[in-house]
């Protein structure tokens, strides 16, 4: 290659003292189907220099050892390529590796950085299934990185233009770059397997850099502020001003709606938002989800479309509650609060720019009343689809076993649940314990060995066989805006024990449910998934808990009876469909 002809690709691989693994991975750079690169080698400072066997392509550039954020930021200054991808000096790419990558870029000028997935390669075994594979959504990119070097290929300018990698970090220097890219540039990734990542112990990813990772994340919170509430929900900004509102985009016949809402399907926004967009749609609804730089997921395509004007009715479902970022002139907002004190800025918020206001429970009705929401406020439940949550068939074993799901935290009372069932049952008793958090929460994790703790994120089948060995759920929260999990679980057949206040005491039925007691207790700033409570809630009746687990062990068949109503009725009652024909009823007195 001449080097008066800058290439296509800069390929860069920054090593450090790992002679052994690095020419496996120079090897793989060099057999790509995409032979349009240059390779750049940043030796950061090893002990023995780094050599390489002649090559054309291959620049070699040695560095005292600063660190990865240094050798980086040096491999990109050094690049001249016009688009530019990352290779560790521990990790394989496939042969076809740049080839997808820019052919993706090459097709769509608009997008900045794309990226793809990994198999992972553990203690040397064979390459494992893709172990992350997420498509870009730059809300959740902001809690934690999942976008990896190694799978990604970036226009060089567009990250020389947010100021390239930040030389000083030792860790997550990936990370903060792309960022800083999500604030000014459209980010995409393609659900394609392209690199080998060997997993190990001296990892970043396996590694302890938490004052690294907590330098980027307040790093891009402080940017966020800076930057306004369009960019913490990576909506497209407009400086256009509030739309008038046309009736002719809500008569009949002609339904028009502009959505914003999360869509992330592993966590409880995202999964009721999809339900309701759906829903929505079924009823003959055109939906266009409001310009934002997120890609769209598998199965939503069809409505992210342009949106041409937003004289149309607005919804906006997101628990940052900042509805003012549609410009649309009538706006119907849904959120929730789990304690009496809805925060001021969420009232202000509503007051200022709502038209309706939901709420999933009426002690939410109440509670923002008393807070000072002056629009108007209704309920809107959430549903469950019995297609997802069928009526399952349960054998029940010898076991009795007790179980929860959910992200946990102190507001789901969770240490009452392990409290009880500890204090009930003694090690003698043919009893377990199933608790499944979205999320790691060691400080659930107990010594018992009928109690099994499981985290992380779990598919629709593996959640059904997970509810399928349970014989009752539990769901001893203090506070729920309506507490999903437990209509689901129901859904399926099994019998409910869940706090009678706030969410779950819309749909308890003492027919077919078991009633948790409770008092109200000041909620003293609790914190809960990085939130912090004040006010009121309810502190669940442990004596009450522990007499309805009895109960329902000495009364297994009862029980069991009691399950099968409970789907009856969550069939018959508590669709998606209900709640969507009364989202467009009230959406036809906001238009006229």
């Amino acid at each position: 290659m001449s080097n008066s002809v800058p290439p296509t690709i800069s390929v860069i691989i920054c090593t450090y003292n790992r002679h052994s693994n690095l020419q496996k991975a120079i090897d793989s750079v060099l057999k790509q189907d995409e032979q349009d690169f240059e390779l750049i080698i940043i030796d950061d400072g090893s002990d023995e220099p780094v050599e390489v066997h002649h090559h054309t392509s291959i620049r070699l550039i040695r560095t005292e050892h600063h660190g990865i954020g240094s050798a980086r930021s040096e491999g990109l200054n050094a690049a001249r390529g016009t688009f530019v991808a990352y290779c560790d000096d521990d990790d394989e790419w496939k042969p076809n590796h740049l080839s997808i990558l820019l052919q993706y870029l090459r097709e769509n000028p608009d997008i900045s950085l794309v990226y793809g997935d990994s198999e992972w390669v553990q203690a040397g075994v064979s390459p494992s299934p893709v172990a992350y594979s997420f498509v870009y959504d730059g809300t959740l990119l902001g809690y934690g990185n999942y976008i990896f070097a190694i799978d990604v290929m970036h226009r060089r300018s567009a990250a020389l233009e947010v100021g390239g990698f930040d030389s000083s970090l030792q860790a997550y220097e990936d990370w903060d770059l792309w960022l800083r890219m999500s604030q000014v540039h459209l980010l995409r990734h393609i659900p394609v397997a392209i690199t080998s990542h060997h997993w190990h112990q001296n990892c970043v990813s396996a590694g302890n850099c938490w004052q690294e990772w907590e330098k980027v994340y307040w790093n891009h919170q402080h940017r966020l502020a800076k930057a306004g509430a369009a960019a913490q929900h990576d909506l497209i900004p407009d400086a256009a001003e509030i739309a008038a509102f046309d009736p002719s985009t809500w008569q009949p016949g002609r339904k028009e709606l502009i959505w914003h809402s999360i869509l992330r399907p592993n966590e409880g926004y995202g999964s009721v938002g999809r339900q309701l967009l759906k829903a929505v749609a079924n009823q003959g609804v055109d939906i266009t989800i409001a310009p934002t730089k997120n890609q769209a997921p598998k199965g939503f395509e069809n409505f992210f479309k342009p949106l041409d004007r937003w004289s149309r009715i607005g919804f906006y479902y997101h628990y940052a509650v900042c509805p003012s970022v549609l410009q649309c002139d009538r706006i119907v907002n849904y959120c929730m609060w789990e304690s009496t004190l809805v925060p001021k800025d969420f009232v202000e918020e509503i007051n200022k720019s709502v038209t309706l206001q939901y709420v999933p429970c009426q002690q939410n009705v109440e509670s923002f009343l008393e807070c000072g929401v002056r629009v108007p406020i209704k309920v809107l439940h959430h549903g469950v689809a019995p297609q997802q949550f069928p009526l399952l068939n349960r054998c029940h074993s010898e076991i009795f076993t007790f179980g929860t799901f959910g992200d946990f935290s102190p507001r789901k009372g969770i240490d009452v649940l392990v409290r009880a069932f500890q204090d009930e049952f003694s090690p003698k008793e043919s009893v377990r314990l199933l608790m499944k958090s979205s999320a790691k929460a060691a400080a659930y994790e107990v010594n018992d060995p009928r109690i099994k703790f499981i985290s992380g994120f779990m598919n629709q089948e593996a959640l059904l066989k997970f509810l399928q060995e349970l014989d009752i759920f539990i769901l001893p929260s203090r506070g729920e805006g309506f507490g999903l999990c437990g209509l689901e679980a129901m859904s399926t057949g099994l019998p409910l024990i869940a706090t009678n206040w706030s969410g779950p005491s819309e749909y308890l039925d003492p027919e077919d449910s078991f009633l948790l007691k409770y008092h109200l207790v000041d909620a003293q700033g609790i914190e809960s998934n990085r939130v912090r409570y004040f006010g009121l809630w309810a502190e669940p009746d442990y004596e009450h808990l522990r007499y309805l687990m009895r109960w329902v062990y000495e009364h297994p068949n009862e029980a069991a009876v009691a399950g099968q109503k409970a789907a009856r009725r969550v069939h018959s009652n508590w669709t998606w469909e209900r709640i969507a024909k009364q989202m467009c009823a009230d959406f036809d007195q906001i238009a006229s």
